[in-house]
């Protein structure tokens, strides 16, 4: 599957590789928990990477817990 559309928007109007971490890390961020397809996709923050200072996503179907 591909991206929505929202996402993909948010990605394309970044200028730089860190503009586009940035964006679509705000873009998941405002979206988590919610249901991307009738299987029940879904985008959990999956912890942080303290090093890096940055959020880890994933992506989770209805079955999987946190």
């Amino acid at each position: 599957e591909e991206l929505p559309r929202s996402l993909a928007e948010s990605i394309d109007r970044a200028s730089g590789d860190s503009s586009r971490v940035t964006r679509l890390s705000r873009a998941l961020s405002s979206r988590k928990g919610r249901y991307f397809t009738d299987e029940g996709l879904r985008i959990e923050q999956a912890g942080r990477d303290a090093h890096e200072k940055i959020v880890l996503w994933r992506v989770v179907s209805n079955g999987a817990s946190s």
